[in-house]
Formats: structure tokens, C-alpha cells, sequence
């Protein structure tokens, strides 16, 4: 017989707010759209990156996306 559980598991910190932390640190402009979701720019050599985070609670996974316009 399988049983499904889940398990909760407390965090000191939201995920998202850890990336926030990371992109003020390093003066990367960022917008935090919603409790779950920042998005951050970030100039690199040849281009800018933008990176988009999204916390989905109820798979406790953090995604990540990335775009760039190469030059």
C-alpha cells in the first residue's frame, strides 16, 4: 500500500528572499514581483542577463530562467 505524506519543512529564510539578498549585495537592479517571484538584470561582457526566480511551495522547488540577447 503507498501512502502519500507530505512533510513540511521550516525554513529560516523564503528562498526568493535568499536571491534578493544575493542581487543587493552585488548592486544587480532587480523587481520583486511577488512574495514568490524576483527577477534580476545583470550586465555581463558581451550582453545582460535577465534572470527570473519563481519558489512553487507545493513542489518546495525553485525555478529558474534565463534570457539574453546575444550581440
Amino acid at each position: 500500500m503507498l501512502i502519500a505524506t507530505e512533510k513540511e519543512t521550516e525554513r529560516a529564510e523564503h528562498p526568493v528572499d535568499v536571491v534578493e539578498q544575493l542581487a543587493a549585495t552585488n548592486d544587480w537592479s532587480f523587481d520583486r514581483d511577488d512574495e514568490d517571484e524576483i527577477s534580476i538584470s545583470v550586465a555581463g561582457a558581451w550582453t545582460e542577463y535577465h534572470v527570473a526566480f519563481t519558489w512553487l511551495p507545493q513542489l518546495e522547488t525553485l525555478h529558474v530562467s534565463c534570457a539574453f540577447d546575444l550581440k
